[in-house]
Parts: structure tokens; sequence; C-alpha cells
């Protein structure tokens, strides 16, 4: 017999109806048999004996438009034919060992879970979106299947940004069995990874065969494994790695055997072309949505990319000289217009110019196979700025960052981000100037602006928000699915590997999320935050309160990952890998 097992919601957070198209329908199937639908296309899952089955509720969203969906609880389904779907529709079943679809051998084979995430921002300045399908780290979110009634597992995702697509595969057997007093283990996998990227071009390829089997019998062991890599970094110029390491575990007193070959090819290293980071600078108000843009070569001095193919290209012209007098066809602005700098690479703020910063982008990789340079790791920041004026014989700056933004002269910006996540690449500068709006003129310029308003143009900072995300709707013996959102605040996320599956258990009185010992949980934030707290109990004891305070503690002293009081502590990145600065 072939099964099919129904697990995590495959489908993307919303759905966009044009004007006209029906709702979507939602099917609750309670019956498990495998008749088909009655009457198709009325709207209403039942077959003549007047239960909504499966087939009676997929025949029935395929008669219907819009993007519908099918809940099925926890049952087990045999079908007899197979079942086809060809629109837009989402099944969700109450959990992979729950909700259970088996058929006749030759039909159904695999089991399957996972997720899909889309995210995309309206801002045109800089494109901001992805489409994943799994993600590669942690493991437990990729898209997963259980092959040949679960003799193998495999697992799968896709990334893709507008930088890169990345995609990668893991299948094979692990298992351990424990016949007190013999003990076995046996590993046989393969997993490959890739990534191309196209701002620059650039493609990473690897692939990974391992083997494994021990025994252990009254605590003497032996154990034979082997592993093969092979890495490639291409187009041009290529870089390949290729790795074999064998080892045998032998029982005591024998020493174990090791031994690993390392084959590498790759031509002379060429450095790689650097990408411009400044794309434009303009002059622009806020009253208005014009704006002035300064022409490189013209306005923009010096001109780093005369032949606009956005990367430097040696010789590199020298910087200007402070009598260098401007052009004499400058525009006309009006007076409160302020400049806007846009990059073409997301920025670090060193310069501290910004009353918004962000932490510092990632490494980006470079590479041109057109070119063949490459590869190479770059990223890179803004560290200094100032506002000059010509005295009519020489530059002299007038403005510059200081650590008070309010003081007269003190040149300070703020980065446009209509997301927490949107990366730092474009940049308004402010300073405080004698004008409020050019409309005000008139007698002394100095009392105008005494008699407007002292803190202009800074706006008050906002007190600090509590976000409190506790399982107050849960009563004991629900069991939350992964990934788990706070109410109220879906920027908030909790999950975990399964099985086993955490469960709601009371405390005092309070609804309590209980993990079995050895399970993991990751906290998930879809924006930055100043100070995170967990109340956290040990196995059985939650009255029994542990306080683990790491504000009080010099951060260059914790380490990562940190175990404490018996609680694994691991910050991660945006890619699910440990942060290399602990979270700091």
């Amino acid at each position: 017999m072939r099964r099919l097992l129904l697990s995590v919601l495959f489908g993307i957070g919303f759905v966009v109806l044009p004007a006209g198209m029906a709702a979507a329908a939602d099917f609750v199937v309670n019956n498990n048999g495998d008749a088909g639908d009655a009457v198709k296309g009325n709207g209403v899952c039942a077959t003549a004996g007047g239960v909504c089955t499966l087939r009676a509720a997929v025949e029935e969203t395929e008669a219907l438009s819009g993007a519908d969906k099918i809940t099925v609880p926890a049952m087990t389904i045999t079908l007899g034919t197979q079942l086809s779907i060809t629109k837009t529709v989402t099944v969700q079943g109450a959990g992979g060992r729950s909700t259970i679809i088996t058929g006749t051998p030759g039909h159904i084979l695999i089991g399957i879970g996972g997720g899909a995430e889309a995210y995309f921002t309206l801002d045109s300045s800089q494109p901001d979106w992805h489409l994943y399908l799994g993600v590669a780290e942690p493991r437990e979110r990729r898209v997963r299947a259980e092959i040949l009634q679960r003799l193998f597992e495999a697992n799968a995702y896709l990334m893709i940004d507008p930088s890169s697509l990345r995609l990668g595969a893991w299948a094979g057997y692990d298992q351990q069995w424990d016949f007190t007093p013999l003990s076995v283990t046996l590993q046989a996998w393969i997993e490959g990874d890739a990534q191309l990227s196209w701002q620059p071009i650039h493609f990473r390829g690897a692939l990974w065969l391992h083997g494994n089997i021990e025994a252990s019998v009254f605590g003497f062991g032996f154990g034979l494994g082997a592993d093969a890599r092979l890495t490639v970094d291409a187009f041009e110029p290529f870089h390949v790695v290729a790795e074999l390491g064998v080892k045998a575990d032998l029982p005591w007193p024998l020493p174990d055997i090791e031994q690993d070959i390392t084959l590498e090819w790759e031509p002379p290293p060429t450095p790689p072309a650097l990408p411009v980071p400044l794309k434009e600078v303009a002059i622009a108000h806020e009253q208005v949505t014009t704006a002035w843009s300064l022409p490189s070569g013209a306005l923009l001095l010096p001109n780093f990319d005369p032949d606009g193919d956005g990367v430097f290209r040696d010789p590199l012209p020298g910087a200007m000289d402070d009598d260098t007098a401007p052009p004499a066809d400058l525009p006309v602005v009006p007076l409160g217009a302020r400049p806007e700098l846009s990059f073409a690479r997301p920025v670090a703020d060193r310069a501290s110019v910004s009353v918004n910063p962000t932490p510092e982008p990632d490494w980006e990789l470079l590479g041109d196979a057109s070119r063949g340079e490459g590869p190479a790791r770059a990223r890179y920041a803004l560290t200094a700025i100032s506002l000059d004026r010509w005295t009519g014989s020489r530059w002299e700056t007038i403005a510059r960052p200081t650590e008070n933004p309010n003081e007269l002269g003190g040149l300070y910006g703020a980065w446009h981000r209509p997301e927490p996540t949107t990366p730092n690449t474009k940049l308004s500068l402010w300073t405080k100037t004698g004008f409020h709006f050019e409309r005000q003129t008139g007698g002394r310029w100095e009392q105008l602006f005494a008699d407007g308003p002292q803190d202009f143009p800074c706006v008050p900072i906002p007190p600090d928000q509590d976000i409190c995300c506790d399982f107050a709707d849960m009563k004991p013996g629900d069991v939350p699915a992964a990934p788990w959102s706070c109410p109220d605040h879906p920027e908030v996320l909790l999950t975990w590997q399964t099985p086993p599956t955490p469960e709601i258990i009371d405390d005092a009185g309070q609804p309590t999320l209980r993990f079995r010992p050895g399970i993991g949980a990751r906290l998930l934030l879809r924006q930055d935050v100043k100070e995170i707290r967990f109340v956290m109990g040990c196995q059985d004891e939650l009255q029994k309160r542990t306080c683990i305070d790491f504000g009080t503690r010099n951060a260059a002293n914790l380490r990562n990952p940190l175990i404490e009081s018996g609680i694994r502590f691991e910050a991660q990145d945006q890619g699910g890998q440990s942060s290399p600065d602990g979270g700091r």
C-alpha cells in the first residue's frame, strides 16, 4: 500500500481577487470515503449520501472559480483512482501522522510537506522581493518527503530574490537501532546545493556523498565511514575542490584510522572589477515631486563610471581639488531642497549620519562570467560625508555629522526604508538652517527661526513598546502548529522541529507550551527589537523560574551558542546561520 501524508500547509499568505471574481470557497471533509460530488459547481461539497469526501471537495473546487481551500481532519482516506487538481487550491491536513491518504500500488508514492513564502515591497527605489519554497536553514522548514513507505527521507528548497537563485536537496537513510546490549547505526545520503547570482553573474555548486555504519556491543564499538565532497565555483575562472575522507573506528585499545585527500583545480586568481556603490545624487524638496539630478561627469564629480557599466575601471580618476570651481550653469532649486543619495548596493552607515541606522549588510559574492573575473566578496560603507559651499575661491565645509544633530551646522539624514528589512540604498540629508520654508521669508530670518519650533526639523523619539506573546487563547491539550505566530503580531514567529510535537499544559492556571527534552525552538523576528524576555521552566518543574539576563553582561564575552541552566541559546541571522557576533 502507498500513502500520501498531508502535513504542513502549502501556499502563500495572501490572495488578490480581481473585480468580479467569486470569493474563495472553504470545504471541510467530514467523511473518509471516496465517493464523488453529486452536483458539481453548486458551491456545496456533498455526495449522493450527503457527506463531504476529499474527492467530492476536489471535484467541487475544480468546478468553481477562485482560489479555494480544503481542510482535511485527522483521518485515513483510501483513493481508488487518481485524484487530479488543475487549479489553485490549498489542501490543509491535521499533520503528517494524522491525515493519511492511501492508494493502490503504482499510484501515490510520496508524502510531501513544506512551506512557501512570498514577499515584495512597492518601493521603487530598490527592488525588494523574494519567493521561497522551503529555505536552506533551518532544515525543518524545507519541503520534505517520505519515499517508499518512509524507507527513505528527502528534503529540498528553492529560494529566489532580485540578485540570486538558490536550490538544494537531500535524500537518504539515517536510522539507529538499540537491541540491548547491541546498538547499530546506518547512514547513507546524498546532498546537493547550487546558487546562481546575476548581480554579477556567478555560479556555485556542491555535492556531498556520505556513508557510515557503526555497531557497539557491551561498550566495545567499531565503525566504518566515507565522505566525498565536490565544490565548484564558475563560470570563469573556475575553482573546483574535491575532498575524500575515510575513517575506521576500531575497538579499544586499537587506534582509530582516518585519512583525508583534497584535490583542487583553479587558474591564477584575477581581481574582479568592483561595483560603483553610488548610483545618483539629486536635489529634492518635500513639498513638490520635482527632483534635480546631478549628471555624472558634469555636476557629480569625479566620474567613477564613465562607460556606464556600473563598475570601477582603471585608471581611477583623482579626487577633486579644494580650488576646483563649480560649473556656471548650475540648476536653481528651492531654498528648502535637500540632497538625496541613491546607492546601487546596500551600504553601512559608518559615518553615523542617519537617525535610523541598521546593521551592516552581508557580504556580496562578486564574479563576472563574460570577463573571467572573481570570485570575491565585497561590502560597502559610507565612511565620511560633509556639506561644503563655494566661497568664490575654495570649498568650505559648513556641515558634517555631529553627536547632536540639532545643533546648527550638524549634518544628519534618514534612510528610506518602507520595511524594517529594506537595505540602506537611499539617503536623504538635512541640516539646521534659518529657513523653515521658502515662502515664509521677510524680516530677519533669525527671528523667524527663533519664533518657530525649537526642535525643527526633528521629531520626538517614540516610546518603547512592549509586546507580550503568550498562549492565553489556547487550552490544555491543544497542539499548536509550527511556525506559531504571536496573536496580533505576525512579525514574531516561534518554530520547532517535530516529532515530538509540543503541547499546551496548565501551569498554575496559565496555559504553557511544553517541549520534550532535547527539542529546540527558534524565535524568528521580522523586525529589529531592543530586548527579548523568555519565561521558561525546566521539564515538569514549571513553578521554578530561572532568570538569565544578558543585558547586564559584557557582550564581548558572550559565546554563541551559549548553554546555561540547561538551556541552549543561539543567535542566528536571516538565513538561519549562526550569527558571528552572537546577535549583540
